[in-house]
């Protein structure tokens, strides 16, 4: 069962883990230790699904805070509906994945995104092109990426190519009148298309901004980077279990967020909503496991044990 290549998505989850907390460090900020994805810390989800949701009490406080950058441990439930109903989708993109993120006073929008430039052209080849998609209608993200295009080698930029949404960012806290405006980061891929990585945003209270986020995840990270067909493929699931097909991708997304939420100690079948979000889960796990002939409880087992493995302060 257990594939017998070297760990190399383990690996590159510490390396890359190690080095984003540590550009941001160098530029002054702390370093913030993650949460429970169950701890309802962000009363508007059930599970935690992005660094903001840990970090949001900063943008509420009505204060000055400090920088902070974190890794957090993040489940987004779009790709269940999709598990099943068994659905042919081309979507590559799974459950569980690592969040990496930053939140900072408006003032560091120029410091955030050096930083992120710095962590991603560390990883990717000398002649390798960063492009940084922006609107023109954001002056002052405009200004950012021209600025440091200016300043480092291939920082390529795209400007209003894509529909007006695609830059704007929403927190669900419209009654607070809290809203963002982002650029996306995006690399090569395969050497054919670019794809989005990573997006920085510029967060405003009635439309006066105070605050700067950047936010990118970890497996999306890797399987771009790679041209990788799938996210699954950039978690570390990917070192103990093959996966070739589409339920392959769908069984190893099921193990990663059963094994998470049952170390958080959810309880399937609770009246809570993270504890029928683990049933359905683990609904599929055992179908898929099943038809795949396939043991999920030695695959837990099995997962659980090489995940302690991760060097990051999650």
């Amino acid at each position: 069962m257990i594939d017998k290549r070297s760990i190399k998505i383990l690996n590159l989850t510490n390396q890359y883990g190690k080095e984003f907390l540590e550009c941001f460090r160098d530029k002054g900020f702390v370093v913030r230790k993650g949460v429970a994805v169950s701890s309802r810390i962000d009363p508007s989800v059930f599970l935690v699904g992005s660094t903001i949701s840990v970090l949001k009490p900063y943008l509420l406080c009505g204060k000055e805070f400090p920088c902070s950058v974190m890794i957090q441990r993040a489940i987004r439930t779009q790709s269940l509906q999709i598990m099943e109903k068994r659905m042919d989708t081309q979507s590559i993109y799974g459950s569980y994945f690592l969040a990496m993120g930053t939140l900072a006073p408006y003032e560091v929008l120029g410091e955030t995104l050096d930083a992120l430039l710095s962590f991603l052209q560390n990883l990717i080849k000398d002649d390798a092109s960063v492009m940084l998609r922006v609107s023109s209608k954001d002056s002052d993200l405009l200004t950012a990426c021209i600025d440091c295009a200016k300043k480092r080698k291939n920082v390529l930029i795209e400007i209003d190519q894509c529909p007006a949404p695609y830059y704007r960012h929403h927190y669900g806290l419209d009654r607070e009148r809290i809203t963002g405006r982002n650029f996306n980061l995006a690399v090569l891929c395969k050497d054919v298309c670019w794809a989005d990585i990573g997006n920085i945003i510029v967060i405003e209270k009635n439309g006066v901004p105070f605050a700067v986020e950047a936010a990118m995840g970890m497996s999306t990270l890797i399987t771009h980077l790679f041209g990788l067909p799938h996210t699954m493929l950039g978690n570390i699931v990917a070192d103990i279990f093959p996966m070739k097909k589409l339920e392959d991708f769908w069984i190893g997304d099921c193990v990663s967020v059963v094994n998470c939420l049952r170390m958080e100690g959810v309880i399937p079948n609770s009246s809570k909503m993270q504890g029928r979000l683990l049933k359905r889960y683990e609904k599929v796990l055992q179908f898929l496991c099943q038809e795949n002939q396939l043991n999920p409880e030695i695959l837990l087992e099995i997962y659980r044990e090489y995940e302690k493995k991760l060097r990051l302060p999650l």
